[in-house]
């Protein structure tokens, strides 16, 4: 072996170290190329996640807002059809209170009317009673009077009566 040869065979030694080593360092900066692709693509994929669930938070978000504007327009119709509601009802019970109140007065002056025919029912039973009562009498003094008369007759018929 000569000098040459050797030298050759180190050379190559030496071009096959380098070529090792380039490769374990185009291996390693492979590695950590696909490492950081890795990371990259991971965090990517994270940061599209949170997009999406930001996007849906932020459709949601819309959604909400439109069926609370759905929502508070719907109240606000009830609110005013209930108010409306109550103007008819509050008319109503006005109506209805004046009606009642009508209603009472009549009855107040039916009841009047009422006591005073009774009152003068009761009068004109009193009366009644004291005619009917003075007609007794009356019968009872025609009776006591008729039989007065008959007696009279009698005595008046009866010779021995008056001429003695």
């Amino acid at each position: 072996m000569s000098g040459g040869v050797l030298t050759a065979i180190i050379s190559g030694l030496v071009a096959i170290v380098v070529a090792v080593l380039s490769l374990l360092g185009a291996i390693r900066a492979q590695r950590a190329t696909a490492e950081t692709a890795e990371r990259q693509r991971a965090a990517d994929r994270q940061s599209s996640k949170e997009k999406e669930e930001r996007d849906a938070a932020q459709q949601r978000a819309v959604v909400e807002q439109q069926a609370y504007q759905r929502a508070r327009e719907s109240y606000e119709r009830i609110v005013k059809d209930l108010e409306a509601q109550l103007d008819r009802n509050q008319r109503t019970v006005e109506r209805v209170q004046t009606q009642l109140d009508l209603v009472m007065g009549r009855l107040a002056t039916e009841q009047d009317v009422s006591n005073t025919l009774r009152n003068q029912i009761r009068t004109l039973q009193d009366k009644v009673g004291d005619l009917e009562r003075e007609n007794e009498r009356f019968r009872a003094t025609i009776a006591e009077h008729q039989q007065i008369r008959a007696d009279l007759e009698r005595s008046l018929r009866d010779p021995g009566v008056t001429g003695q």
